[in-house]
């Protein structure tokens, strides 16, 4: 017959740290602590870039293109164009562009007639820009042959064949945000009657608000350096080295309790 032996439970408890050491390690966690919320303090938010993108949209005709280039529920704008013949025995017609507003806020670059501007490449779009609604609904063009209208003589700003750059403000979270859309009308002949293409190929805006933007450009306004505008990727460089460079205060000298306050004062 095995014997078995009885295995008692012993009561476990915990053991108790010196004082020295118990001090020790409250002092090294409070150390811990404010380094890394000092650390954090040195760390600044990207700098703000402009955002650009190639597109391929079409209009032919009667057609709608519904600008929304920060990707909104709602697009703030509409590159439209209208196609219309007087009568299915003649020749003539008219052919309309529009670059409208769909939301309170969004507002194109006008010149002092009203209608929608044509921008020179490079242009400054931003809180000094003169805004509106854009005369005639927003238009940019007509073509009516038939009433004395060419290519170099019309109602609107765009010209027909070259590349024009219109530009935009909109709304983003309540805050305003400049921008440009670039695009190229063409006047197609052989039909009926002359026809309208109009090709939308690029824009870009500002991500950060109420910063300039330069027609054409993916460089903010006012980066601009004594050889040309600064490249985005530049402008980011820089914000790093900032970050890097910047002063232990903040949320650092906060954490550190009576021993930051000198910090606060400088």
């Amino acid at each position: 017959m095995r014997h078995v032996s009885k295995r008692t439970d012993r009561s476990r408890t915990p053991a108790k740290l010196s004082k020295p050491l118990e001090h020790g390690i409250a002092a090294y966690a409070l150390a811990a602590s404010a380094a890394g919320v000092a650390t954090l303090a040195l760390v600044t938010p990207a700098e703000a870039a402009p955002v650009c993108k190639n597109l391929s949209a079409a209009l032919n005709y009667t057609a709608t293109f519904a600008f929304n280039p920060a990707h909104q529920p709602i697009a703030p704008f509409n590159v439209a164009q209208s196609y219309h013949t007087f009568s299915t025995l003649t020749s003539t017609g008219i052919n309309r562009g529009f670059f409208t507003r769909n939301l309170p806020g969004a507002e194109a670059v006008v010149s002092s007639k009203g209608f929608v501007a044509d921008l020179a490449s490079g242009a400054s779009i931003g809180p000094g820009a003169r805004f509106g609604k854009g005369a005639g609904y927003g238009l940019i063009f007509t073509y009516t042959p038939s009433q004395g209208v060419s290519s170099q003589r019309h109602l609107g700003n765009l010209r027909f064949g070259q590349t024009n750059y219109f530009g935009f403000k909109f709304l983003i979270s309540g805050q305003p945000h400049y921008g440009w859309v670039r695009l190229e009308s063409t006047i197609v002949k052989g039909g009926r009657t002359p026809s309208v293409d109009t090709k939308i190929l690029a824009y870009g805006y500002e991500s950060s608000p109420n910063t300039a933007i330069l027609a054409g450009s993916c460089t903010a306004a006012g980066h601009e350096s004594a050889a040309g505008s600064t490249p985005s990727n530049q402008r980011a460089n820089a914000g790093e080295m900032a970050a890097n460079n910047a002063p232990a205060t903040s949320l650092g000298a906060l954490a550190l309790g009576a021993q930051g306050v000198p910090l606060w004062r400088k």
